[in-house]
Parts: C-alpha cells; structure tokens; sequence
C-alpha cells in the first residue's frame, strides 16, 4: 500500500511540473502561434512584443502587436497596436470554439492610405483574409466536442462576447487632401456576440476588426474632404466680400 501511495505522490509530483513548465512556457507558446498564424492569415508580417496569459483568471494580454503594410504604400505598419486586452471564457478553454468575453484593442495605431482609383492598403490585407477564409471548415458542432478536443490539427474558432475597438489613432492620407498626412482619432467600435454561437475563424475575426476600422476611417476621410472643400468655399466667399469692399471704398 505504502509502496502504491509513493507511486501515485510521484506522479503527481510528474503531472504537477509538467504543468508548471507548460504554463512558463505558454506566453512563448501564444508568442509564436500568434506571429505565424497572423503572418498567414493577414499575408503581412505580424511581430508580437510580449504576452501574458493567466489561465486561472481567465486574463489575457498582448503587447507590441504590428502589422507591416502592404508593399507600395508609405508606412512601414499598417497597424500598432500597444495593448490588447482579452478575458478568457475559463470554462471554454479546452473546447472549440473558444469563448473571449472581452476582446478589446486599446488605441491601435493605423495607417489608411487611400490611392486615387479609391483602392488602399487595409483593402489588401481584407483581400488576403477574405481568400483565407475561404478554406476554413466548417465551425465544430457542440456534438463534437470531444472529436475536435483530440484533433490537434482543427483550426481554433472565436465566440466573441464584446469586441471593443477604443480610440483608434488614424494616420489618413488621400490624394484629395494633399500630400502631408491627416492625423485622426476615429469614435471607439463597439461590437456584440461576434461569431454567434458556432464561432469564427482567425480570418474571420480579422475581418470584422479590420472592416470596421476600414468602414470608420473611410467616413472619417469623406468628412475631411467635404471640411476641406467647404473651407475652400469660406476662403472664396471671405475672398470676393473683401474684394467687393473694397471697390465699394
């Protein structure tokens, strides 16, 4: 009995620094899986600062994020992204999909960069993930759970409860606006049960977030624009009142 009691401590004592290793490595781990995947799915090169992972709190965090622009275009990044904060969904986190309570982007950096035939950079990479999304399975069933738990090649799926998106500092630049760029801050995103109950690929969840910073700057450039012209028609209207003051002197 005694000898079975010393066996199974020894065990435990094997399982438990098992786990501890793997939880030390798993910031490195989400690291890479981060990096490549996001390489992949965006078709840009995706470089990850640090990241934390707290399974036990459910309590995620990714610093440093950044996105290279696609080539042609000004900046070297098409998105900074300083901080990203994620509540986990800590019953969820060995099932497919996986449940984020809380995804949110604080103040990322973007460059949208729009050409003259009305085509621009974030366009490119929704193009790239949009083609990616393409060859993404169908979303498992909640029946097989349990299959897609021992398939380790089954790509990971996103039930989002909240995505916020808070205030996203936008580098516009636009032929109608003149060479030097246009620096903007765009109102937050703020977005409810993304992915529904099935869940949504990596490109799909990229897509909605870059769609919607897309769709934001976009109104963002119009409204530049129309100030810009109707500042034009101020200067024309203050010019001729003061040209017909004149004469009228």
């Amino acid at each position: 009995m005694k000898k079975f009691l010393f066996v199974v401590l020894m065990l435990l004592c094997v399982v438990v620094a098992i786990v501890f290793v793997f939880l030390q490595k798993l910031d490195g781990i989400v690291q890479n899986q981060i990096e490549v995947i996001g390489t992949e799915t965006l078709g840009e090169q995706v470089t990850v600062g640090d990241v934390k992972i707290e399974l036990k709190n459910g309590m995620g965090e990714i610093r440093g994020l950044e996105i290279a622009n696609p080539e042609g275009f000004s900046d070297v990044n098409a998105f900074e992204m300083e901080r990203i904060r994620l509540a986990i969904g800590v019953a969820s986190i060995s099932r497919n999909p996986l449940v984020l309570n809380e995804f949110v982007l604080e103040a990322p950096v973007v460059s949208l960069e729009i050409r003259e035939d009305g085509s621009s950079n974030l366009d490119e990479i929704l193009a790239h993930l949009r083609e990616q999304k393409k060859s993404d399975p169908e979303p498992p069933k909640p029946e097989a759970d349990e299959k897609a738990e021992e398939d380790e090649k089954a790509p990971m799926f996103f039930v989002v409860n909240r995505l916020k998106i808070a205030g996203v500092q936008l580098t516009l630049r636009h032929p109608k606006l003149g060479e030097a760029p246009k620096e903007l801050v765009l109102p937050d995103i703020d977005l409810q049960n993304v992915g529904g109950t099935e869940g949504v690929s990596a490109a799909g969840l990229g897509i909605v977030v870059v769609e919607e910073i897309a769709k934001s700057g976009a109104k963002a450039a119009l409204k530049a624009e129309a100030e810009k012209q109707a500042g034009k028609l101020l200067d024309k209207a203050g010019s001729s009142l003061m040209k017909r003051l004149n004469s009228e002197e």
